[in-house]
């Protein structure tokens, strides 16, 4: 039996015209198998790891070739690669999980691929050069994105509504992002599915993003998804007969209403939703997003209501009344204030988050503004999450406490803003902390510090709105 017969997801021809083309040349063609047992011999020999079954398919595909493209030239000979005396993590793979040289560029870098299909390059260190093969040879070959990727998905995202887009962001995508998962490609055939390359371009675009923590309602999101493929197959049977009901083999990409329903993608990138039966979402993943976005109502009500250009969490006519509301901050952050436990002439004792920090380090020392702003906000937590103006609505709460035992990293956090800063709150679960300046001004930052505000009413109004 041939190194190809046992293959269960041979490599799809998903490159650029200009990749295949090469391709061709070299001498590759669909269907081409060449032993790849002498390689693994070779190498084992020479103290390296043994081949993984990616490694295989891959050679036993394209080894032994020399393609030249316009980005440069490629020889699929695992012996060239010159890593036969050391091995590499695999980058943001864990461990053990190692790289198995596949060949080298005419730069003299190696190329090699870790097990789940993730190819990285390099010399002294490897760099994750694509998750996935087809990818990996597009990119080496002809310096473009597979099968025209990069093209394709702007076009499609130009088609994006202003909202859709505004929810994607607010969910942490951007137009350049890549996510590099390839312990879900693994797990994924484990279970007996098959991770075709159409699938592997949505999760590594989306991978991972979630609004289903967010209300829905008929404005955003109208159906809450959460782009996790593992997720979507706590019960294999059950999408099994989703997949059938969908009258084609489907990979699963995540979930979708809440979790109520599968989300699965066909190998030509149609997107099917459902349980029990299926239905076609749309001819791609892109159009898919701006669905569940945009048309699948669900009956959930949603707390954001349309402002403009963005959304904002509605206030009643009382609240306009507010002296603060046009000379402190809005009436959406006077509000949500409000909600909190704040109100206007609030004032609690500052001593004990005074004493309690000092006595952990003593170079914690409260100064006045700081001071002024605790009894002002201290103790209040803001318990939110959705889009912003301009940034992701985070949580964050007004209490010093936390970080009693991380006086290094406010030194740290201090030297880089060039002020000493005394801690005042922190964002999200220990994401960031929130340090006031003896001038007022509040910055935020973890290993790295980040200028918020010139004082604390305007990191309020920031935090509470979504405003980077």
């Amino acid at each position: 039996m041939s190194d190809r017969t046992s293959m269960s997801d041979p490599l799809e021809p998903h490159w650029s015209a200009t990749t295949d083309r090469a391709l061709r040349q070299a001498g590759w063609h669909p269907g081409r198998a060449v032993p790849t047992e002498e390689w693994r011999r070779s190498l084992l020999g020479r103290g390296g790891i043994d081949m993984s079954e990616a490694a295989r398919r891959f050679l036993a595909e394209f080894g032994g070739l020399l393609v030249t493209g316009q980005a440069g030239g490629l020889r699929t000979d695992p012996l060239t690669a010159g890593w036969e005396d050391k091995v590499f993590d695999v980058p943001d793979e864990g461990s053990p999980a190692y790289l198995y040289p596949i060949g080298t560029t005419d730069r003299g870098d190696g190329v090699g691929i870790a097990p789940s299909g993730a190819v990285c390059v390099g010399k002294e260190s490897a760099r994750l050069l694509a998750p996935s093969p087809g990818e990996a040879l597009d990119k080496l070959v002809s310096g473009s994105e597979a099968a025209g990727a990069a093209e394709t998905g702007g076009e499609l995202r130009a088609r994006w509504s202003a909202l859709t887009q505004r929810v994607l962001r607010s969910s942490g995508w951007d137009p350049d992002r890549r996510v590099a998962r390839p312990e879900w490609e693994s797990e994924l055939r484990e279970r007996g599915f098959t991770v075709h390359e159409a699938a592997r371009r949505f999760l590594a675009e989306f991978g991972g993003l979630r609004t289903d923590e967010w209300t829905p309602g008929p404005v955003m999101p109208q159906s809450p998804y959460n782009f996790d493929p593992l997720g979507a197959v706590t019960n294999t049977g059950a999408f099994a007969a989703f997949s059938q009901a969908a009258g084609t083999t489907l990979c699963p990409i995540g979930r979708a209403d809440s979790g109520d329903s599968w989300l699965g993608m066909a190998v030509d990138g149609a997107v099917y939703v459902g349980t029990d039966s299926a239905e076609l979402l749309a001819d791609n993943g892109y159009d898919a997003v701006e669905k569940l976005v945009m048309e699948r109502r669900t009956d959930a009500p949603l707390p954001f209501v349309p402002a403009g250009d963005h959304l904002e969490l509605p206030h009643s006519p009382e609240h306009d009344r507010s002296a603060e509301i046009g000379t402190r901050w809005s009436a959406e952050t006077d509000r949500v204030l409000r909600l909190a436990g704040w109100f206007p002439g609030r004032s609690v004792s500052t001593e004990e988050w005074e004493r309690t920090l000092h006595e952990a380090d003593e170079d914690f020392e409260m100064h006045q503004a700081a001071r002024d702003f605790l009894r002002e906000f201290g103790g209040l937590g803001i318990r939110q999450k959705g889009p912003g103006r301009t940034a992701p609505r985070s949580a964050f709460g007004l209490d010093p406490l936390p970080a009693q035992w991380d006086r290094e990293i406010f030194d740290e956090l201090g030297e880089q803003a060039g002020k000493y800063l005394y801690p005042v709150g922190g964002i999200g679960r220990g994401v960031s902390y929130l340090g006031m300046a003896p001038d007022g001004t509040v910055y935020r930052g973890m290993d790295d510090v980040e200028f918020l505000a010139e004082n604390g009413d305007e990191a309020l109004r920031k935090l509470i709105e979504g405003i980077r």
